[in-house]
């Protein structure tokens, strides 16, 4: 909401206020009558400023007047105007006056004016009805709230609101096709698809719904992308078009530009604009390059942002966009182009729209400007496809090969830059290449635009459509030595018409001449090859073009550089490029016969990306090209199964477990999405093969359960790593596989030597959740697996509560659906204490589940366990039977679980043997090491003196005592007892932190609390010797926060604060890392205000003091002025001259706070202290615009305007003008600097 101030409105507007606010009554008229796309008028219309609009039996016109002085004043003017629109528009009923002027009260008995009576009077007798849109309408709810961002474009003062006069910017209408208007029909055909944000192929109508949902929410970012042509425009005014598909979005809601058009405001300023103004919109950028799109969601998607946002762009990239749903529309069907041509070429006969639309090959562009060229009673039928084109190019003009020479010369390249014409300029170096001057080629420019062949960004030109231009390139290599032209180009030592002449080489893989170019480029000798793929951020972008135009020689680049180069080449530790090497392999793998050769290469990478540590990000990509479907690529299933097989079979470990990582990636069944792309150069591709059929399916399925089920039976080091994998696909593989017979031989076949409990698990699962689905044949035999799998014997039952990372729910066993989880819990521990129990009677099926019970985290092993314990009579063999089990054990394999469950049981009921035990634990080899884990739940007298104890053997490593902070185990402690292990641990190497965590949690919810003295007194130690220098997180913050507000609360030491603070200092000197822990100072200034100005005057006369100030701000808002003003006595030059460059300026209303007067008052020099103020109001940080930086000086000088002071008011007004100039250079550089990055096409 905004309030109207119309001496600010003539401000704003001092050039021209009366057309201002002509163009803020039609706005304003347009929203109230619902004309989203205008109305139309005469260039000097008479009366009223527009055509009347007719609503319902109302004819209704209106007239804008901006008046200096009061409607009184201007009698003539306004019956004048009554008289001409009764003359000029008989038809009219309604004549609405706008107007920033008012009525006086009058003094009859309704208050109006006599002068408003006489003409309310003299437009009756004319049958014209008077309303008044006066100064209050201004301030109505429906302009103040509804149209606020109207409003605020004209009351604003802030730089973020400067549309200028919104060049560029568009509401809702025919964006693509503009002369016929919003009548239009969009075409949709059947065999018209878009792909969704899953990659999934969806008709367009479908998409379109998918868009509209999307952007319906707020903060919503969706980013369309399609070859140029397609109709991606359309599409999104289809999005708004409530004739199509269900819940348009509101078309008053666009705010559209097309980056063509050069904007302005710049994208990111309106969007920060519509930020600020909180308006709800969507936010439509057309032609945005991904830079800029990326820059645009970080400001839609802030906190209470209430903008959706739509970019479409024609390049299409593999990389997807953070927050963003990326929609590609596919080339239009060729009846869709048919259809397009039926409608706005009538005259074109049946056969010529066909020849058309095939010639364009789906792309609307082409076909419509082809169209344009055929007149009445003229047909193309008969005409071949280079003569097509040569139309195509011509457009009803006359052959003109000096024209056809420039285009073909400019088509090298996929953009370049069309202003300068100096020797330097791109222009002059494509002149020589077309062999003319460059004067003439930019006037062939210029030519070229007019008709729709070239487009603009900015300053930068490009032909268009792709179509085109890739035809006129390849006539350009065809007609002059492409070692000339190669030459040329590379001599030109300009690197962005480099990158840009192999942008347009990355579309040409049909071309002799580019396919030459490439090759010489990658040859062992060539300028790329010779690099063996050693290169820099500007060959790295040139290979990627030119991959696609000889994937084969791309290979071999690459095959050469791995062998040659080894590690130096493959290992992303010592390659930052690797992941580009292997997006080109993947690209590469799409074709059979180089489907080895790649993922041979992207395991190379792969291995020594796992050799080294490093994220799988490549083992990923890898992955992919192993799915069933979106995988990229066309090698057929049995060669996928062989390259897997040879993994598997490898005598490499980490080989073994990347075949096992694919093996796993080709038995997915569900939830396919793929993040990567698919496209390469203009090749044809799409998702690769995938099964098309049933049996297609069953097939692909069947040879890798064939691998797994080999695997799982051998004696494989990852036999029981596939078992489990059989059992976490098993549903998607009876749901999805078309495999019933031959999974139920696998599972009869793994059951065979040993019962399978993961199986038996999995086929519950999948008839709990899909029973309803099945048919009552494939429910018989999934019900017929189960009773086959349930356990049955004791030893079997005994599986399941050992078996590993098994987090039971009650359909573990045969329960009642309608029972509750408690009563269903209860039963699973009867059975599995009876399970435990019934294992001591048969003891051989005990000792043969050990190696299971010593590497189970079930959760149900410990009632198994009390259940063997409990019959066991002789505890000593029980302990020595387990401990000699998880001796064997590996150190890695080893879980705590079992161990845990027994001495949990003897603490309860033999403390003697419990103790022994624990003795014998403190002082063993392969206990030792936890010892603080399994001690820390039994802490009794005997058990803090084992603690004691294993701090002086230092048996465990410390942090392992950190277990006492969490899980409430430190309460179990009294006080003093808690004290004196601190104490222990802090007197020891890395003691600080973990006495530190341990003490912060327990004061943690307790900070008002009074507490043991010397726990306190313990706390202003931790405080004292913190290492705040090389702990800065905000975890270790938190802590800190929580034991300085509890030692500052119960014991007030500002004697020890001061000795906290001055180490503080101490070790922050010379140093310039900032000191981050900002919740200790928040708690120091609340506690010890004087003591904290103190510190933070101190810190900022150390060297760090930039990184401080900042962050520093907003704390003393906490501080009452009256301690700020006394502190500031002490040294008063100084002291306030360090708080008016730090402090807080504005209250919470974004008032000034009254504390500043007070301190100018006391400052020796006003004008000085003014601008400290001001210098603190620039904040050290910005999103999108330095703009925002002066957002707060903005403030701060309109505040100070309203100063009873005469001084400061002058000041404030001098400085303002400063503050404008300011910002309107910051605001030109940035213009500049958006334009140069964003308005490309590269």
């Amino acid at each position: 909401m905004i309030k109207p101030d119309w001496n600010r409105f003539k401000t704003k507007f001092s050039e021209n206020p009366h057309d201002a606010f002509e163009w803020f009554a039609y706005l304003l008229f347009c929203k109230e009558f619902n004309k989203p796309s205008g109305i139309f008028r005469y260039k000097n219309q008479s009366a009223i400023e527009t055509e009347p609009v007719i609503m319902g039996e109302e004819v209704i016109g209106w007239q804008a007047k901006f008046y200096e002085d009061t409607l009184s004043r201007h009698k003539t003017d306004l019956l004048e105007t009554i008289k001409k629109a009764r003359r000029d528009y008989p038809n009219l009923t309604k004549l609405i006056f706008y107007t920033n002027s008012q009525w006086g009260q009058g003094r009859g008995a309704n208050n109006a004016p006599k002068l408003k009576i006489e003409i309310e009077k003299k437009a009756k007798e004319l049958n014209i009805t008077i309303e008044w849109r006066i100064d209050s309408y201004f301030e109505s709810p429906f302009v103040a709230i509804d149209q606020k961002i109207i409003s605020s474009y004209f009351f604003s003062e802030s730089p973020l609101i400067d549309l200028n006069p919104a060049k560029g910017w568009f509401p809702y209408e025919n964006w693509s096709n503009p002369s016929q208007g919003l009548d239009e029909e969009f075409f949709i055909s059947d065999e018209a698809v878009i792909f969704n944000d899953q990659n999934e192929k969806k008709p367009v109508l479908d998409g379109l719904n998918e868009v509209r949902n999307t952007l319906s929410k707020e903060q919503g970012v969706v980013r369309l992308v399609g070859l140029s042509g397609v109709g991606k425009t359309r599409f999104v005014q289809a999005v708004f078009d409530e004739r199509i598909g269900e819940n348009a979005l509101d078309p008053l809601m666009v705010c559209y530009a097309d980056m063509s058009r050069e904007p302005n405001p710049s994208p990111l300023a309106m969007a920060e604009t519509l930020f600020e103004l909180k308006e709800r919109v969507v936010l439509i950028v057309d032609n945005c390059p991904p830079d800029l799109h990326r820059e645009l969601v970080k400001i839609v998607t802030k906190e209470k942002s209430h903008i959706s946002l739509l970019t479409v762009e024609y390049d299409i990239k593999d990389d997807k966009p953070e927050e963003t749903s990326v929609f590609k529309l596919e080339p239009n069907s060729i009846r869709v182009i048919e259809k397009i041509l039926e409608n706005r070429f009538p005259y074109i006969g049946y056969v010529d729209r066909g020849k058309i639309a095939e010639f364009s090959g789906g792309n609307a562009r082409v076909a419509i400007a082809l169209a344009n060229t055929v007149g009445q009673g003229e047909s193309l039928s008969g005409l071949r496809d280079s003569e097509l084109f040569k139309r195509l190019f011509l457009q009803r003009h006359e052959q003109d090969n000096n024209l056809m020479k420039s285009a073909e010369a400019l088509s090298l390249v996929y953009s370049f830059s069309g202003k300068e014409t100096d020797e330097n300029s791109e222009l002059h170096f494509l002149a020589k290449i077309a062999g003319k001057d460059v004067y003439k080629l930019y006037r062939d420019v210029q030519e070229l635009k007019k008709r729709g062949l070239v487009q603009e960004r900015g300053v930068w030109r490009a032909l268009l459509p792709q179509a085109i231009a890739n035809r006129l390139a390849k006539q350009a290599l065809e007609y002059m030595p492409p070692y000339i032209i190669s030459k040329m180009i590379l001599s030109s030592a300009n690197e962005r018409l480099i990158k840009s002449f192999a942008h347009r080489l990355s579309f040409l893989h049909d071309s002799t001449e580019a396919k030459e170019i490439v090759e010489k480029w990658l040859d062992e000798i060539g300028w790329l090859g010779k690099e063996e793929c050693n290169f820099n951020d500007f060959g790295m972008v040139i290979f990627r073009y030119v991959a696609p135009v000889l994937p084969n020689k791309v290979l071999k680049c690459i095959e050469r550089a791995a062998i040659s180069r080894g590690e130096d080449f493959l290992s992303p530790s010592k390659n930052i490029e690797t992941m580009e090497f292997v997006h080109i392999l993947r690209h590469v793998a799409y074709e059979t016969e180089y489907f080895e050769r790649a993922v041979d290469l992207i395991l190379e990478f792969l291995y020594f990306e796992k050799k080294n540590g490093k994220e799988n990000s490549i083992e990923e990509i890898l992955k992919s090209l192993f799915w069933p479907v979106l995988s990229g690529t066309h090698a057929p299933p049995h060669l996928r199964k062989v390259f897997i097989k040879k993994l598997l079979e490898s005598e490499n470990l980490i080989k073994q477990d990347i075949g096992f990582e694919l093996l796993e990636a080709s038995l997915e069944t569900d939830y396919f999405t793929s993040p990567y792309g698919f496209d390469f150069g203009a090749r044809p591709r799409d998702f690769g093969w995938e099964p098309k059929t049933n049996q297609e399916k069953s097939l692909w399925y069947s040879l890798f359960i064939e691998v797994c089920v080999n695997l799982a039976l051998s004696e494989h080091r990852l036999s029981k790593r596939a078992k489990k994998l059989l059992a976490d696909r098993f549903m998607g593989l009876w749901n999805n596989s078309f495999n019933f017979d031959l999974l139920e031989d696998v599972i009869r076949r793994l059951n065979e030597d040993e019962p399978w409990i993961e199986g038996w698990l999995a086929v519950k699962e999948a008839i709990r959740f899909d029973k309803e689905r099945y048919s009552p044949e494939v429910l018989a035999r999934i019900s017929n697996l189960e009773k086959f799998l349930r356990p049955k014997t004791l030893y079997e039952n005994a599986l399941v509560f050992t078996q590993e990372d098994v987090n039971y729910a009650y359909e573990c066993f045969d329960f009642e659906e309608d029972e509750e989880r408690r009563k269903c819990e209860e039963t699973l521990r009867k059975k599995a204490f009876e399970t435990g129990e019934n294992l001591v009677i048969e003891q051989e099926l005990f000792l043969l589940l050990l190696p299971r019970i010593v590497t189970s985290n079930n959760y149900m092993l410990g009632v198994l366990l009390k259940g063997v314990i409990s019959k066991y009579t002789d505890k000593k063999e029980l302990w020595n039977v387990l401990y000699e089990q998880y001796r064997k054990t590996p150190k890695e394999k080893r879980r705590l679980d079992a161990i845990n469950a027994v001495l949990g049981f003897w603490f309860e009921n033999d403390m003697e043997f419990f103790n022994k035990t624990m003795d014998f634990l403190l002082e063993d080899e392969i206990f030792a090491d936890y010892f603080p884990v399994l001690q820390i739940n039994y802490l009794d007298k005997n058990g803090l003196r084992r603690l004691h104890k294993a701090l002086d053997l230092n048996i465990a490593p410390l942090r392992r005592y950190i277990i006492l902070a969490y899980g409430r185990s430190h309460e179990r402690l009294s006080d003093e007892d808690l004290y004196e292990l601190l104490e222990h641990i802090l007197a020891l190497d890395g003691g600080l932190e973990v006495a530190s965590e341990i003490l912060s949690m327990r004061f943690h919810g307790r900070t008002e609390e009074k507490h043991f003295e010397k726990l306190i007194e313990l706390g202003y130690r931790i405080l004292q010797q913190f290492p705040f220098l090389d702990a800065s997180s905000s975890h270790s913050d938190h802590m800190i926060e929580i034991i300085a507000k509890t030692c500052f609360g119960n014991n007030h030491s500002e004697t020890k604060v001061k000795i906290i603070c001055e180490n503080i200092i101490t070790l922050f000197k010379n140093n310039y890392r900032r000191f981050d822990f900002h919740r200790f100072k928040k708690v120091l200034a609340v506690y010890y205000p004087s003591v904290f100005l103190d510190f933070i005057f101190n810190l900022e006369n150390n060297k760090n003091n930039i990184h401080l100030i900042d962050r520093c701000k907003k704390i003393d808002v906490n501080i009452d002025d009256e301690t700020i003003l006394l502190w500031c006595k002490d040294k008063p030059d100084i002291n306030i001259a360090f708080i008016l460059k730090n402090i807080q300026i504005f209250d919470d209303n974004k008032n000034l706070r009254m504390i500043i007067y007070k301190l100018l008052e006391e400052y020796g020099d006003l004008e000085e202290g003014l601008e400290l103020l001001y210098q603190s109001s620039i904040s050290w940080s910005w999103i999108n615009s330095e703009v925002n930086r002066y957002e707060n000086c903005r403030l701060f000088l309109n505040g100070l305007k309203k100063s009873d002071n005469k001084i400061i008011r002058k000041w404030a007004n001098r400085k303002y003008k400063e503050y404008l100039k300011v910002i309107n250079d910051i605001k030109k550089i940035e213009s500049e600097e958006e334009s140069r990055i964003y308005e490309r096409f590269e």
